[in-house]
């Protein structure tokens, strides 16, 4: 029987055979896989093995042909097969501000949103990722560090390796990179730290405020007077149910833009 080799990089160092399949052909179902594997049509270094066999970077993973062919696994040549087509229909890729080989910055424009719709920024990422990449991980993906809202521009930090994913995470741990937001506000609020927190209950559709938390949520400074009041917001800690408009309007402030 003839056989297709992959070899693994180090984004695919210590993964699970089984998890590494389910991204490299995501149109097998994983009782499949697990049955491929089982049946030796799945091998690591012409070895059969199991589902849960780690696969260290340089191993080779052969793949039968028949289902390599008919479930589109992509070669080292040919690693874009497949979605050629969808990149023609994607907006192209936003400015870069920065890149290497563990990180990709955007630029991301106003009304495009991060992640989940038809023409989201990681949409984008990832057909640019397939064909630009050195790497050829074969279950690596790149992916947001963090998000903005769609209405929000600014910068956005892709992954383009497990080693950049792992060092920005840990940055954003230890409070070392941190978001600044500018705005244009109309309202009244003095100088100052606010320092409650806004917990938004999707679900009941409440918000309720936590105060005197020990550091700024936010910190607002006056800038200038125009029909209103300018703003220069910085927001040090973001939680994943709160938004950038959503907690000024606690503070009875409006953001324009």
């Amino acid at each position: 029987m003839d056989f297709k080799d992959f070899t693994a990089s180090n984004d695919d160092d210590n993964r699970r055979l089984d998890k590494i399949i389910r991204v490299f052909i995501p149109d097998l179902p994983l009782s499949e896989i697990y049955k491929l594997i089982r049946k030796g049509l799945i091998r690591i270094n012409q070895k059969k093995c199991k589902a849960e066999s780690r696969v260290a970077a340089g191993d080779i993973i052969s793949i039968a042909s028949f289902i390599a062919d008919s479930k589109g696994a992509s070669t080292d040549e040919t690693k874009a097969t497949g979605h050629e087509k969808k990149s023609d229909k994607l907006p192209s890729l936003p400015p870069v501000v920065f890149e290497n080989q563990h990180i990709l910055i955007l630029n991301k424009p106003y009304n495009m949103s991060v992640h989940g719709e038809e023409n989201s920024l990681d949409k984008i990422v990832l057909e640019y990722y397939r064909k630009n990449a050195a790497s050829s991980s074969l279950s690596f993906k790149p992916g947001p560090l963090h998000r903005i809202d769609k209405k929000t521009t600014g910068l956005v930090v892709f992954s383009k390796s497990l080693e950049g994913a792992r060092w920005f995470t840990e940055k954003i741990k230890n409070h070392e990179i941190t978001k600044l937001y500018y705005g244009l506000f109309q309202g009244k609020v003095k100088d100052g730290d606010w320092r409650d927190v806004i917990t938004n209950d999707r679900e009941n559709s409440l918000s309720m405020k936590i105060p005197d938390m020990p550091f700024p949520m936010l910190r607002l400074w006056l800038m200038e007077v125009i029909m209103g009041i300018l703003y220069l917001l910085q927001k040090f800690t973001l939680k994943q149910d709160e938004s950038i408009r959503f907690v000024p309007s606690h503070l009875c402030i409006r953001l324009l833009f």
